[in-house]
């Protein structure tokens, strides 16, 4: 018999990792480029063009700002994805507080260019979105397992029962 060798939880995700980093880069991309449009259009169009010209105005918004808003968000999701893996593999273990902290470094690094004020506020900014969002996957994942664990009763037609 061969030695045996152990290995952590986590191993088996390193090697899917460049695969993951092109998952959250694309899709931040395209939330970027999605909620962006949306964003920069209704902007475009209300704000700041004339009552005659607001459709031109606002696809002349998305067309100029969309692409930088879509390159920020697939950037900032890159260094997200980064940090998250970097430190579940310095902490050994794979919890939502690597999820907490890699939002909090990622938003606070990209906003560090407005002040160091700017960047404690963004970074806190982003440990509470992620601590809302690593909640509620936590209280769906307890949803779900209760469910899981009482299946919903069959309904039986009892032929010696009427129906009332």
């Amino acid at each position: 018999m061969g030695a045996a060798t152990t290995t952590t939880p986590l191993y088996g995700d390193i090697p899917d990792h460049p695969h993951r980093f092109i998952n959250y880069v694309g899709r931040g991309f395209l939330l970027g480029a999605s909620c962006g449009s949306a964003w920069l259009f209704t902007r475009g169009a209300l704000s700041t063009s004339p009552a005659g010209g607001r459709l031109r105005g606002g696809i002349h918004a998305v067309r100029s700002n969309a692409p930088r808003v879509a390159g920020v968000f697939g950037a900032c999701s890159a260094m997200y994805c980064a940090l998250e893996r970097a430190m579940a593999v310095a902490r050994q273990r794979d919890d939502p507080w690597n999820s907490i902290a890699a939002c909090a470094a990622s938003l606070g690094v990209f906003n560090v260019r407005s002040g160091g004020r700017a960047a404690a506020w963004n970074a806190l900014y982003g440990a509470a979105v992620a601590t809302v969002f690593e909640g509620a996957d936590w209280v769906a994942g307890e949803w779900d397992s209760r469910f899981a664990s009482h299946p919903s009763p069959t309904l039986t037609k009892n032929p010696g029962t009427v129906a009332r």
